[in-house]
């Protein structure tokens, strides 16, 4: 690529698979076998939850990992109803829960 030209950007799938395969690699699915506490992972969402079918998506995603909801994740999704600025404030509530 020259110099000069601009770098691809990611799409949005693949920044969301990138941060999956990210969060594979944190936690091991075969770590609590037999423990019987779940991986928790909090997930901020930008938009709202009435449009939000990449919770859906998500949820495959980690499935396909070796992730399953209910066996050893629980997931706790926070949306923000398109303000941002609302994600300290979440991330806050994560902490304290």
């Amino acid at each position: 690529m020259d110099e000069n030209e601009a770098a691809p950007t990611r799409s949005s799938n693949e920044r969301h698979l990138h941060c999956l395969r990210d969060l594979g690699r944190r936690l091991d699915p075969g770590s609590c076998a037999g423990c019987g506490a779940a991986a928790v992972v909090g997930v901020m969402v930008t938009g709202s939850a009435a449009n939000a079918p990449s919770t859906t998506l998500f949820r495959e995603a980690l499935a396909a990992l070796g992730y399953v909801e209910g066996r050893n994740l629980r997931l706790d999704f926070r949306f923000a109803d398109g303000d941002a600025k609302r994600f300290p404030e979440m991330a806050e509530a994560f902490v304290q829960e």
